[in-house]
């Protein structure tokens, strides 16, 4: 009987965290928790003979073992081949790939900005943006809110998202009449309601929160993962909030985000090439999750949008100036019984 080896299928990607560790299925788009122990056994004998695996661990741990492969062969993680077949499963391109060098932009509508928006998309456009979301703490009517995207109709922009203040003729049925007129506005988000409401169909969404809130509460939730293999890939090299974005607030500066106060000139003397021809526009692009601290232990981090600013400590080391609601030491939720902040726990273990 020919030696069998033990690969990992190419779209299961192991994620090894401080408490536990995950295995992002990238085709099923979904994940699962395993412990440490077996993240470490698939890292160390993919690829090797399984007898390798069996003999490596004495008879009492043979059940374990077992357990372990049936999980991981009924969920459809490993398969098996004999020696000269391996080249027959070849390794999967984890290199992260994106046209252009803005993908996705946020404009703050205001008359600055709407008096300026054909030249602004122009030079989005141009730059390979395909995404937009406007958003405004301002109050916008039906017909003002149709007349901006009116000038997209032309430009070959994929997706747009709407963020805006409530309007007391703003309501799911007026809001979808605005969608079918602009068949590219894929969700509107409105915020400072009188009440929460939610439209699954059309992606319309009412709360009650002022957007200064839904900034502030933009933290990491289960219900915001999402398993697939461009954002795994992205998370692996770049920082997926801020690689490939610009910002524009209303008084019209260029900007990484808008919660950010640091800006990259205006849009009435400094041009989207001239900023992005700038090497500090750029920097928190590549800064990774497993750059930043707390972030690099948690087996949630490919997987895994965070709005929040890195800062830098130094060279090789990030952090955030606020906790997550996820704290991987302990493997709870904010919401979760037991749960410290990451400095809490750090506090009591010292």
């Amino acid at each position: 009987m020919k030696e069998q080896i033990l690969l990992l299928f190419e779209d299961c990607k192991v994620v090894t965290g401080y408490q536990r560790s995950a295995i992002y299925d990238l085709c099923r788009h979904e994940f699962k928790f395993i412990p440490n122990s077996l993240a470490q056994i698939i890292n160390e004998f993919k690829g090797k003979p399984l007898n390798d695996l069996l003999s490596a661990f004495p008879e009492k741990d043979q059940p374990v073992i077992q357990e372990y492969l049936n999980f991981l062969v009924q969920n459809e993680y490993i398969h098996f081949c004999d020696a000269d077949e391996v080249g027959l499963f070849p390794k999967l391109n984890e290199e992260f790939r994106s046209a252009g060098e803005i993908s996705n932009a946020i404009i703050e509508l205001s008359p600055v900005t709407i008096s300026a928006f054909e030249s602004i998309i122009d030079q989005l456009t141009a730059q390979g943006c395909s995404h937009l979301e406007l958003r405004t703490d301002e109050t916008y009517t039906l017909s003002e809110l149709s007349a901006v995207l009116s000038q997209l109709k032309d430009a070959p922009i994929r997706s747009v998202s709407l963020v805006v203040r409530y309007s007391p003729d703003f309501d799911p049925t007026t809001l979808g009449h605005l969608m079918a007129d602009h068949p590219r506005l894929i969700s509107i988000l409105v915020h400072s309601a009188k009440e929460a409401m939610f439209d699954a169909k059309r992606s319309i969404r009412f709360y009650k929160d002022s957007l200064p809130q839904l900034i502030q509460n933009k933290l990491p939730t289960p219900r915001s993962f999402n398993v697939n293999s461009q954002l795994y890939f992205e998370n692996l090299a770049y920082n997926t909030f801020f690689n490939k974005k610009v910002c524009i607030d209303a008084a019209g500066q260029w900007k990484n985000s808008l919660e950010i106060d640091h800006h990259f000139g205006n849009i009435a003397s400094t041009s989207l090439q001239d900023v992005l021809q700038n090497i500090e526009f750029k920097k928190l692009w590549s800064v990774k999750k497993d750059d930043i601290h707390v972030c690099k232990d948690c087996e949630f981090r490919h997987l895994c949008v965070d709005a929040r600013t890195p800062l830098q400590k130094d060279e090789t080391t990030w952090y955030f100036d606020t906790a997550c609601h996820y704290n991987p030491y302990l493997a709870k939720w904010q919401h979760e019984e037991g749960y410290q902040s990451v400095g809490e726990s750090v506090r009591d273990s010292l």
